[in-house]
């Protein structure tokens, strides 16, 4: 009886040590889209950064330089400069590479779309903006540069 209530105890221990392990393999990798990237075409920069459990993109640069957001609907924000807004937020984590559930604010329209995001091996995202359903939208590379 010993033996097998030692066995049981040694089995729990193992079963809390590899749950664990995973959970905080799970999380580095949720992590990994933590960073500075450069939009498609060169137009702009921006970092991503995790905000509780979720992850969030502030636009850092322009092409264009410091300009205002002028296409926002809102008339407080369309005064406000678009270096320092934040345009990506909500990205959550599902698995793998796969991130969902996101808003990301286009600036050159003034329009908020849903979003995920997949990250590639090499580093850089494919960014999903669309309304509604996945199937309608665009999807856009952002080049990972820090």
């Amino acid at each position: 009886m010993k033996k097998l209530i030692s066995a049981l105890r040694t089995c729990l221990v193992m079963i809390t040590f590899l749950a664990t392990s995973f959970m905080a393999s799970a999380q580095g990798k949720a992590d990994d889209i933590v960073g500075t990237y450069q939009t498609e075409g060169g137009k702009a920069k921006v970092t991503i950064s995790k905000q509780g459990n979720k992850y969030i993109g502030t636009l850092i640069w322009t092409r264009r330089g410091d300009i205002l957001d002028s296409k926002n609907p809102d008339k407080g924000e369309a005064q406000k400069k678009l270096t320092g807004k934040v345009i990506l937020r909500d990205l959550a984590f599902v698995e793998d590479d796969e991130y969902k559930g996101g808003k990301i604010y286009d600036p050159e329209s003034g329009k908020t779309y849903s979003c995920k995001a997949t990250r590639e091996r090499n580093g850089n995202l494919k960014m999903r903006g669309f309304i509604g359903v996945s199937l309608l939208g665009r999807t856009t590379e952002w080049t990972r540069i820090k």
